[in-house]
């Protein structure tokens, strides 16, 4: 299944305009990736435990807090756009 997702970098994905948000650095949580890419928090969550679609995995800080690399978010939106 392809997801449809914004993304910053002046060019649109699938039809979408690109989303008007840039990712802070040097890590975000869910809920900026997913207004990074317009789709929801839970949509970033199962992107990160999907083995197919090599997201990345986040780093667990405590019991519930997620937290993703920008750097890594970066390089998979990269990948995806040369695939």
């Amino acid at each position: 299944m392809t997801e449809t997702y914004r993304h910053q970098g002046g060019e649109e994905a699938d039809g979408l305009d690109p989303a008007p948000f840039d990712l802070p650095s040097p890590y975000c949580c869910a809920a900026e990736v997913a207004t990074y890419f317009g789709v929801i928090s839970d949509t970033v969550r199962r992107w990160a435990k999907d083995d197919a679609l090599g997201f990345p995995r986040g780093v667990a800080l405590g019991h519930k807090a997620l937290r993703f690399r920008t750097e890594e978010i970066r390089e998979w939106e990269a990948s995806r756009a040369r695939a």
